[in-house]
């Protein structure tokens, strides 16, 4: 019955909202369609919401939407759409303005959304709504929900621990870690320098003993090799861990992976134990 009455409604918006006012339908009643109000640059009642969802987007990625849509009214009309809102988000809406759009007459629009683009912040990650005036008159529109969800690149592990075991000192051993992108788009990652894991359980520092005389400085302690890659999408790459241990002890090690535009850093862990091979004397008794 509302949709019949619809098409019955003249060109004019004042004619339009008086009908709405009878259907209790109009903005500032107790009923939901009052929550459909811009308080922005619109002020006017909101006929209906379109959502446009890109799903989940990778920064450094670009994303293409077209649609076709048609007139469903017998006169010809005109609208446009706002996109001030949309400057710095990486959004873009072409074309924006349609004069006399007869019934039936196909028109396409394009929405696309380009994280380059991004300047409001280039970084900033998760789901983001933005909401779209379609301006019909200066108190009718409708309004395009522009929904995306915003991901750092990230790199997949092979492995995230490797146990060197006992490692003699003077002496190497090579474990293989392969990492993958499992994205659509190229990832660059660089391997950064190992760090020493920390113990809570150590004394303060006044209380610890002095070490070793003949302790030597942890100098290429783990070497990888690449330490630098570009991934195409779907593809992978191995990279050699080497460990070297120069001091009698058991070292923890964690390595950091950093991936361009990403905040994320990604670690793995070595552990083993720098032995030092000794000779021992049994005098016979």
């Amino acid at each position: 019955i509302f949709s019949n009455r619809l098409k019955n409604i003249s060109k004019s918006a004042n004619q339009y909202r008086a009908f709405l006012r009878k259907m209790a339908v109009l903005p500032n009643s107790n009923s939901p369609a009052s929550t459909n109000l811009l308080s922005t640059s619109y002020s006017g009642f909101v006929l209906s919401k379109y959502a446009v969802n890109f799903g989940k987007i990778t920064i450094g990625e670009s994303k293409t939407l077209e649609y076709e849509i048609r007139s469903i009214t017998d006169y010809p009309i005109s609208f446009s759409i706002q996109t001030q809102n949309l400057e710095g988000t990486g959004f873009e809406i072409e074309p924006t303005t349609f004069t006399d759009i007869t019934k039936e007459k196909p028109i396409k629009i394009t929405i696309s959304f380009d994280s380059a683009k991004r300047t409001i912040s280039q970084t900033a990650t998760g789901e983001e709504e933005h909401e779209v005036p379609v301006i019909f008159s200066t108190d009718l529109a409708s309004l395009l929900v522009l929904q995306i969800t915003i991901m750092n690149p990230t790199i997949t592990l092979s492995k995230s621990l490797f146990d060197f075991g006992i490692t003699f000192l003077g002496q190497s051993r090579t474990m293989t870690l392969q990492v993958s992108n499992s994205i659509k788009i190229p990832v660059e990652f660089t391997v950064g320098e190992p760090i020493l894991a920390t113990n809570e359980d150590q004394p303060p520092p006044s209380k610890k003993k002095k070490g070793k005389k003949n302790e030597r400085p942890e100098n290429n302690l783990v070497v990888a090799t690449p330490k630098t890659g570009n991934l195409p999408p779907a593809s992978f790459q191995n990279i050699e861990i080497m460990f070297s241990p120069s001091n009698e002890k058991e070292y923890n090690i964690i390595v950091p992976i950093y991936v361009k535009h990403s905040k994320d850093v990604i670690t793995f862990n070595v552990v083993g134990v720098g032995y030092q091979m000794k000779v021992i004397f049994n005098t016979n008794i």
